[in-house]
């Protein structure tokens, strides 16, 4: 069995989905990812990388700058 280390959000592929492990970056950016729903444990699943980063948190599509998203560690999720 191998181990699947955390990786940004901006590496991950699209399709399956994944756990928000880690956020990094300033206190204020990481407060205001948390009140979207990207909060450390919470499923996301990666739509698209294209000229934006398209993914589905809570219900919801969020379009994310390839900056942002390589501040949102995921790692694959064991429940699904």
């Amino acid at each position: 069995m191998s181990l699947s280390l955390p990786k940004p959000l901006s590496e991950a592929e699209p399709g399956p989905v994944l756990l928000v492990d880690r956020l990094e970056g300033n206190e204020k950016l990481c407060r205001r990812l948390r009140e979207v729903g990207l909060c450390e444990k919470a499923e996301i699943q990666l739509l698209s990388r294209g000229g934006q980063i398209i993914c589905n948190v809570c219900g919801t599509r969020l379009a994310l700058s390839h900056d942002l998203a390589k501040k949102i560690w995921v790692k694959p999720n064991s429940k699904k």
